[in-house]
């Protein structure tokens, strides 16, 4: 029976499963087509020509067995694509099994998928590399190391390019401006030092990234964090958001357990931080930052938009501080009933607080935006110098029993009284001009 293949330079039919086959030598060979070593499950040998200008679907899947997958060096002017595949399934090298993966410096195109659910461990990839597609090395559960070559232009990762691998580290090239979302999704990877170039964290980036705990964006263009981005990186412990961030969107850090510190860059330009943001985390105090928009004026504090269930789950969250940016809280603590100290920045001009008292009103004191801590249990009377009592106002006061509104309070908000669980009482003053109550104030 044959065992080896040489001297063929096109091959126009697959050489398809044949189990037998240890080695090729194709010195002269022009493509690789779609499946041509496909199912050659003893092929442990082959060194890609540098005549070689494609590498198709599924040209080495279930290749399991390889000791040496190596590319001809040389003939730099003949660049080496290797295929799209439309899924994993279609991947050029699906489940082929490579220790150290080198790849030629006439390479400019990895297609997606192309690498999906593949053994490799290690790759290098070259400085002619011009496009690496989506999902290309997802799911290489043995992938620990990628590198790339200190000349590499690369500009941008798709989606899920290494999501699901064991990355453990990678330095990108400073020429990265994009990432694309979920790209180092369920990795192994310890720390990520942003690339220059980078403009945003996307989509679920860095989600259930388990064993990542250093994060620096310091170097960076980055100006957005987006949803998801970093939710359940459980061993991540402190982040520093530089001041040219302008956005954190819904859930960018939600399940960080070990998160206990957040710090902002001075004269932040942060303008929105989404819903559920640092839900679930580690955090004991938390500084909202003073926020500056240079198209108005620079030295001017703007407002900060936020997110309702901002901290939701933070059982360890006691101190909060309120910059004169914070012009609204309504849902920001529901779910988070550990606070028990907030601390107003003395130019905020939406608050203010009595001393001993519990309670973020407004400026004039005639609307409870907040009640902390835990009021006295049992009964609660509303002060009659109260005209608003705004959404999640009372949210988690697990000890309230009975409520009593006052005449004078004229609006009432969303789920005031949510997750209040021993209340079983709100009485209204029968002179009470209050026209319009919906179920979803008291539930």
């Amino acid at each position: 029976r044959d065992t080896s293949v040489t001297g063929v330079q096109t091959c126009a039919l697959p050489i398809y499963e044949c189990s037998n086959l240890v080695s090729v030598q194709l010195p002269n060979l022009t493509s690789i087509p779609d499946e041509t070593f496909s199912g050659c499950t003893n092929l442990t040998n082959f060194e890609v020509p540098n005549t070689v200008a494609s590498i198709g679907q599924r040209a080495f899947a279930n290749c399991s067995n390889f000791v040496n997958l190596t590319f001809e060096e040389g003939n730099d002017s003949n660049s080496l694509i290797i295929a799209d595949g439309n899924y994993y399934w279609y991947a050029a090298f699906y489940g082929c099994k490579v220790e150290n993966l080198v790849l030629p410096k006439r390479l400019t195109y990895v297609g997606d998928y192309a690498f999906g659910y593949s053994k490799i461990q290690n790759v290098i990839f070259p400085a002619g590399l011009s496009y690496l597609g989506t999902s290309a090395f997802e799911d290489c559960y043995e992938l620990e190391s990628v590198t790339f070559d200190a000349n590499c232009k690369l500009t941008e990762l798709k989606s899920y390019t290494f999501s699901g691998s064991s990355l453990k580290s990678i330095v990108l090239p400073d020429s990265i401006a994009t990432i694309a979302k979920g790209c180092f999704s369920k990795t192994n990877l310890v720390e990520f030092k942003a690339p220059k170039a980078l403009t945003s964290i996307p989509d679920s980036c860095f989600a259930s990234c388990s064993y990542l705990e250093n994060v620096d964006l310091s170097d960076s263009k980055v100006t957005a964090i987006s949803n998801s981005a970093f939710s359940y990186c459980k061993n991540l412990k402190a982040i520093n958001i530089p001041s040219i961030v302008n956005s954190i969107g819904d859930s960018a850090f939600n399940s960080c357990l070990s998160l206990e510190s957040i710090t902002f860059g001075e004269k932040s330009k942060l303008l929105s931080i989404g819903d559920s943001a640092f839900a679930g985390t580690g955090l004991g105090s938390f500084n909202f930052p003073t926020v500056y928009n240079d198209s108005t004026d620079s030295n001017k504090a703007t407002s900060l938009n936020l997110g309702i269930n901002l901290f939701s789950g933070c059982k360890s969250l006691t101190s909060v501080y309120l910059s004169e940016s914070v012009d609204s809280v309504s849902g920001v603590f529901a779910g988070c009933n550990s606070i028990e100290n907030i601390t107003l920045d003395s130019n905020n001009q939406y608050f203010s607080m009595d001393n001993g008292i519990p309670v973020l009103y407004n400026k004039s004191k005639d609307a409870i935006r907040y009640v902390f801590g835990t009021v006295l249990s049992g009964e609660y009377k509303i002060p009659n110098t109260i005209k608003t009592v705004s959404s999640y106002a009372f949210e988690g006061q697990k000890k309230i029993t009975k409520v009593v509104v006052p005449a004078s309070v004229v609006d009432f908000g969303d789920y005031v009284f949510s997750n209040c669980e021993a209340l079983t009482s709100v009485e209204f003053d029968s002179s009470s001009s209050l026209t319009k109550l919906d179920r979803k104030s008291v539930v």
